[in-house]
This record gives structure tokens, C-alpha cells and sequence, in this order.
């Protein structure tokens, strides 16, 4: 995308339409899992491990969830590495998609997610690191996804995008990679079910967090407070158990992790992160 195209676009994202056939609403697909049956997606979207009840300033209960990155898994066993990590409490599964194009990397696609869907009913937390993700969407609706993120900076109609995700019955989010303004995030934050903020250069896992990125996390969040969004903040990248608590406190909700949760210990990672969790609450200057 040209420079001049990106200026239109943060100019013009608040009032965009959708162009050419307007968004179609689409039955819900029915999702098998492992030994018959079919998970139902509210289930799915309802966190039964995040942690919560932390009371924090005006007497507001803040829940912040858990999204690790198969990336840094085992990718010969991802169901067994995804159900570790979810029986010890991870709310989400986060499925970086990488077309090669868009970043320098290539991993997975729909037929994945396919697969996870019938391993989990974790929400999964499709994030499409992809050029073209409209070309793509339905096949990732119907695969299973629960949120599906696109890239601010791809081709397209972002608007249209998240309308068309919506329509399909499933959650839209929007992210910004580290060098995109986070106000171009502003305008479309009603038509988001999450926002995300890339704090490492997309395409590869184990990098380190971006430090600049933590204003633009505080930005994001007085956002959402001042106009009331119910949108959650996702960020991406570098996250650890010694920096995730001031991350909390800047403001996310929901933490990315790749190689600090399945190196290792993965169930002793998860709980980790809870606990790191509470502590960013208890200094966080924000209430959800």
C-alpha cells in the first residue's frame, strides 16, 4: 500500500462503506470435536480460568486472559501442547497465519485451524498475517475460528473486513504492527471485539519486547475507557513473566505469549502467568 493510500485510509477509516455487495450474513457453522458431538461457540467464548476478582480502584472487577502462540509449540503434538496449556488455565489459543507475503515467514492455514477446532473448545485466536485476508475470511469462518484479527496495514477495506467477520457470527479484531500510528486504531474500535497491538516485528517468534510499544498500549487503553468501548486489548509479542505485569498495568487484558509458555514447563508457565497477572492488576490505574 502507498504512503499517499495509508493517509486516505486513517483519514476515511471512521466513515468507510463497504464497497461493491454489502456484508452477507452467514449461517454459523457447526464444529465437530474429537469423538463426536459439536462445541457450541458461546461456550466457547465464555473464559472458565481467566483470572478475575481482583478489585481494583472504583471497586470494578478486571479478567485478564492468557492467548498462547502455537507458533512456539510442538507442532507434532499441538493438541497434546494446547490441552496442557489449557487445562492449567489459558483462556485462548493464538494461531499466527503467515502467507510468506506479508511476512517472511510461512506457517499454517485454514485445514489447521480445522484440526484445532475439533481438539479444543478454547477460543481460537486466529490472527492473519496475511496481504490479502479478504480472499481468505470465509475459509477461516468456516474452519472454526472464534476471533479472526486482520492487519490494519494489508489490502483491503479494513472496515469491511471486520463487518464482514461480524456478520459471520464471529468476534472481529484489528491490529497494528509496531511503526503504525495506534491511532489509526481510534475510528475503528466500535466495529472491534478486540483491538491488538504487535509489540515485536511480526513474522517470527521469540523476539523481544519493543519498549515504545508501551505507549502506545496506555493510548490504546485510555481509548476504549474514555468512550466506553467493550473491545479487549490483545498485544503480541516479547511478552515474559518479568515484563507481563507492567504490561497488565499499561493496560492489555490479553497477553500473546510463544516461547515463555510452551519452552519449558508449560503447565508451570501458565500458572506463572496468572499469578504476574494479579500483580499487574493490583498496580494497574485503569478498570474494566
Amino acid at each position: 500500500m502507498s504512503e499517499r493510500k495509508k493517509i486516505e485510509k486513517v483519514k476515511n477509516c471512521g466513515i468507510m462503506e463497504t464497497k461493491g455487495e454489502r456484508c452477507k450474513t452467514l449461517p454459523l457453522p457447526v464444529f465437530e470435536k474429537a469423538g463426536g458431538g459439536a462445541w457450541p461457540r458461546k461456550a466457547r467464548l465464555s473464559s472458565k480460568y481467566a483470572v478475575s476478582g481482583f478489585v481494583v480502584t472504583g471497586g470494578t472487577s478486571m479478567e485478564i486472559k492468557l492467548s498462547p502462540s502455537i507458533l512456539s509449540a510442538d507442532f507434532a503434538n499441538l493438541a497434546r501442547d494446547i490441552k496442557i496449556a489449557t487445562n492449567a488455565g489459558a483462556e485462548y489459543v493464538h494461531v499466527d497465519v503467515m502467507d510468506g507475503h506479508f511476512v517472511p515467514n510461512i506457517t499454517i492455514g485454514a485445514p489447521v485451524v480445522k484440526s484445532l477446532r475439533k481438539a479444543t473448545d478454547k477460543v481460537l485466536d486466529v490472527h492473519l498475517m496475511i496481504t490479502d485476508p479478504e480472499q481468505y475470511l470465509d475459509d477461516f469462518i468456516k474452519a472454526g475460528s472464534d476471533i479472526i484479527t486482520v492487519h490494519y496495514e494489508s489490502n483491503g477495506d479494513t472496515l469491511a473486513q471486520l463487518k464482514t467477520i461480524r456478520a459471520a457470527g464471529v468476534k472481529a479484531a484489528c491490529v497494528i504492527k509496531p511503526k503504525t500510528p495506534v491511532e489509526v486504531l481510534f475510528p475503528l474500535m466500535p466495529h472491534c471485539d478486540m483491538v491488538l497491538i504487535m509489540t515485536v516485528e511480526p513474522g517470527f517468534g521469540g523476539q523481544g519486547f519493543i519498549p515504545e510499544c508501551m505507549d502506545k498500549i496506555c493510548a490504546a487503553r485510555a481509548e476504549i475507557q474514555k468512550n466506553g468501548y467493550s473491545c479487549e486489548l490483545e498485544i503480541d509479542g516479547g511478552a515474559k513473566l518479568t515484563n507481563t505485569a507492567d504490561i497488565v498495568a499499561a493496560g492489555a487484558d490479553v497477553i500473546v505469549a510463544g516461547s515463555a509458555v510452551f519452552n519449558g514447563d508449560i503447565e508451570a508457565n501458565v500458572r506463572g502467568f496468572h499469578k504476574v497477572f494479579a500483580e499487574g492488576i493490583a498496580k494497574a490505574q485503569w478498570t474494566k
